[in-house]
């Protein structure tokens, strides 16, 4: 049978089953390929938080080395919802990384910011992005931009201040909360700088909580005698509340036995 390839109809179901052919060839490309893109995106992630604390390893090794470094941390929050937070033990130097995330002026923002132990000092960080200007915004992905963070801090005394971002080559000199801006990415490097600040705010009660425990910890190195002393205090006071409760038991459990047999008494003489 010979078809008229210019009729409408050939045209027309030609048309519609090498869209169905090409359609069903891509659905099978995306559910083959999801589980190697998944990975792709798992193992660039661990290498991102690898590299916030200085380890950079060839991607073969990334997840073995970010399972021997690197601590997943479930932070609690309001509502029942949990907030992701890591902890780093290379080189043997324990190192906090808090993931954040904003929009710059074409697309998301992310990146982790590696904190040392007194939850203050900034010891690294890796930011990306998914659309910004190639040789503008698009700086903030580059060694030189996050350089600068290292060393700063993120609180004023107890006050929580984040990173600001200057405007202005060497603006942020001597500053220990300022960083440069991007030149001709101002808009970008502020994004940074309002995700920084957002994103750690959820986690100030747990940071909180986390540096008193420290603050009570490094007391208690710092003056043993005092706290063996608050100690033993403690237990005394316990020791004689116990004692004291023990007496008055023992002393209501006497005056029963003698009411007890004073009534018995009674009810003999009254036969």
């Amino acid at each position: 049978m010979k078809f008229d390839k210019n009729n409408n109809v050939y045209i027309i179901v030609y048309s519609v089953v090498m869209v169905v052919v090409v359609a069903a060839v891509l659905a099978v490309a995306a559910m083959y390929l999801q589980p190697i893109q998944q990975k792709n995106m798992d193992v660039e992630t661990k290498g991102a938080l690898l590299a916030s604390v200085g380890v950079v390893v060839p991607t073969e090794q990334i997840e073995s080395t970010y399972a021997e470094t690197i601590t997943e941390i479930a932070v609690p929050v309001d509502g029942g919802a949990e907030l992701k937070l890591y902890e780093s033990s290379a080189d043997g130097e324990r190192l906090f990384i808090i993931p954040v995330n904003g929009s710059g002026l074409w697309g998301p923002v992310w990146g982790y910011v590696a904190v040392e132990g007194d939850w203050n000092t900034i010891s690294g960080v890796v930011f990306d992005h998914k659309g910004e200007t190639p040789g503008l915004g698009a700086e903030i992905a580059t060694p030189k931009f996050a350089g600068q963070f290292v060393g700063k801090k993120l609180f004023e005394g107890d006050a929580f201040v984040g990173i600001t971002v200057l405007k202005g080559a060497g603006a942020s000199a001597g500053n220990d909360h300022a960083v440069d801006a991007i030149s001709g990415g101002t808009i970008t490097s502020r994004a940074v700088e309002t995700m920084i600040r957002e994103t750690i705010a959820l986690y100030l009660p747990y940071i909180e909580r986390q540096k008193a425990a420290t603050a009570t910890d490094a007391a208690a190195v710092a003056d043993p005698a005092e706290a063996a002393e608050d100690g033993a205090t403690l237990e005394g006071a316990t020791a004689a509340t116990t004692e004291g409760a023990t007496t008055e038991t023992n002393g209501a459990t006497a005056a029963d036995t003698s009411e007890t047999q004073t009534i018995n008494t009674d009810g003999d003489a009254t036969i």
